[in-house]
């Protein structure tokens, strides 16, 4: 079971609040490892506005795997400020080196440091955790990965405390495809709320029965946000816009390693054509863009899990004082930790390698710090 055919053979599930149904859990092989990659600073880095930096890097770990991988499914989960990626140990080094290749292009394009961790599933069940993974479908064959055990958190203290990770190799010695990156792109505005604030949320489970816990808060928020969680995703095509052509340029240049290549080329001629599409609204002729961004939602994640709850929601400032008096009334009782932030606006980059269903996927973090600042409002409560 050290080869991606085991994640493959997993059946994807379609309702997010079955998250908590043992079923749909697989024990992932001791021969395969966690790799945490996270951006060293990155609190420093959103105090001076960098946030879109910040998410940018954290997205391109995930990216570069997956294009080196040749698209293969694999398991990870977008953080805001890094990743996780879960791999068997035939794909570490080649994963390792796409991150090694993003490592470089954070430091010389975007002034970042990648601090980059691995550690052997076998390693971490010895610690009392198990490390257990499911699919979550979110439209046709995209689907995101959710995680369950504590082996996650168990990795990141090891990686952050206790100075297992490798370090970034000296920029000189990377070895980095210039197709590395391809498909990444952060090209839409901050979306702005269309009900009132973004609020970023992180609930994470205490005690015993975490289960039980998980289930009854997933429907107290269904029933604050009148049953239709779907509705709550920050992404409508009606609060959407494209940046400009120079903007893009400007960050397709801090992307690419050589800015000769006629792949390079291409891509900024390619960023042309889509701002004509959609800053512009000049459609092209076999291509629908407003029903291209009325399923961006469909293809977000908005709402995930990997040890703790993630939402990016867009709520009504009486739907943010319920959840606030949900989760502080739980919290009282011993039973989660969470954080909650509050934006006038989301976040999304994107991976796209297609236009079609199931050909793009959208990474949402809340704006001003986002998943970064409600963890540091979670880890208060510790």
């Amino acid at each position: 079971m050290n080869d991606l055919a085991w994640y493959h053979s997993i059946e994807p599930f379609d309702e997010f609040n079955e998250l908590t149904r043992d079923s749909h859990y697989h024990r992932v092989p001791g021969e395969w490892w966690v790799i945490i990659a996270d951006i060293q600073g990155s609190t420093d880095a959103i105090a001076q506005g960098r946030y879109k930096d910040v998410n940018t890097i954290g997205a391109a770990c995930i990216v570069a795997a997956q294009n080196l991988l040749g698209r293969e499914q694999f398991p990870f989960v977008f953080g805001g400020d890094g990743a996780t990626l879960v791999v068997p140990g035939t794909k570490l080094a080649i994963v390792r080196s796409a991150l090694d290749g993003v490592a470089a292009v954070a430091r010389a394009n975007f002034g970042l440091s990648l601090r980059i961790g691995a550690v052997q599933v076998a390693t971490l069940t010895t610690n009392d955790c198990t490390l257990e993974v499911a699919k979550y479908r979110l439209i046709g064959k995209q689907v995101i990965a959710l995680f369950r055990g504590g082996a996650i958190d168990s990795a990141e203290s090891l990686v952050k405390h206790r100075h297992m990770q490798d370090g970034p190799l000296d920029k000189a010695t990377v070895p980095v495809d210039p197709l590395a990156l391809e498909g990444l792109s952060c090209r839409w505005q901050p979306i702005p709320s269309l009900h009132g604030s973004i609020a970023t949320i992180l609930i994470k489970a205490i005690g015993r029965d975490r289960n039980a816990v998980y289930a009854r808060v997933i429907a107290s928020i269904e029933a604050i946000l009148n049953g239709d969680a779907h509705s709550a995703s920050p992404l409508h095509d009606t609060n959407m816009r494209y940046r400009g052509v120079f903007d893009l340029w400007r960050d397709e240049w801090r992307y690419a390693v050589c800015h000769t290549t006629w792949p390079f080329i291409l891509r900024m001629l390619e960023i042309v054509a889509v701002v004509v599409v959609f800053k512009w609204r000049i459609p092209p002729l076999l291509f629908s863009p407003k029903a291209y961004g009325a399923s961006l939602g469909a293809h977000s994640d908005f709402r995930k899990f990997d040890d703790m709850l993630r939402m990016v929601i867009d709520v009504t400032p009486a739907q943010v004082t319920a959840l606030r008096d949900l989760l502080e009334s739980l919290r009282s009782h011993g039973q989660i930790r969470f954080g909650l932030h509050e934006s006038p606006s989301a976040l999304m980059t994107c991976f796209v390698y297609g236009l079609g269903d199931g050909e793009h996927l959208h990474f949402v973090d809340g704006g001003e710090g986002g998943y970064a600042v409600a963890a540091q409002s979670m880890k208060s409560q510790s």
